[in-house]
């Protein structure tokens, strides 16, 4: 995963990620996905490979998928 040094510096081990309405350039690859987010008022591409992801929330239909037990 890539995050700005600032953003891995305040969460070293895990971060939540909401892609609703503040994000652009969503790219989805075979082995993850990039995006543009911005933190603090700050601009940043984030790289995220898939097996980074612990859960995934559809607010469409109130479910939060996990690959984990």
């Amino acid at each position: 995963m890539k995050l700005p040094a600032a953003v891995i510096e305040q969460y070293p081990e895990e971060i939540t990620i909401i892609l609703q309405h503040e994000f652009d350039r969503l790219v989805v690859k075979d082995d993850g996905f990039e995006v543009g987010v911005w933190f603090k008022r700050k601009y940043a591409r984030l790289t995220v490979p898939f097996e980074a992801v612990r859960a995934v929330w559809d607010g469409s239909v109130q479910t939060c998928a996990s690959g984990h037990p």
